[in-house]
């Protein structure tokens, strides 16, 4: 199941949690998971950059977490839509207009 399924999934039922992993697993990863009743959520995110020097792997992570409303999470799918057509169109699309 996609990810843009799952969050839909979420949407609907408000219980669970779906995860997005980078395609290496260990340098993006953002979790959104619903923590009360009402239907708010929890979104975790970990991003790691890894450099190779000569002799060692550097590598620095940002990890952290934020609560949303309930109400954003139509917003949230929404706009998790636009950058999934971006990529298959493989062009720039203005996403917000002024």
């Amino acid at each position: 199941m996609s990810f843009i399924t799952e969050l839909e999934d979420l949407e609907i039922k408000r219980q669970g949690s779906v995860t997005l992993n980078a395609m290496s697993p260990h340098e993006f990863n953002i979790t959104i998971e619903n923590y009360n009743k009402k239907g708010d959520l929890l979104v975790n995110y970990s991003l790691t950059n890894i450099k190779y020097n000569t002799d060692i792997c550097l590598r620095n992570t940002l990890t952290g977490g934020f609560k949303i409303d309930s109400e954003f999470l139509l917003k949230l799918l929404s706009d998790f839509n636009k950058f999934s057509s971006v990529a298959n169109l493989g062009v720039d699309i203005e996403f917000y207009k002024k």
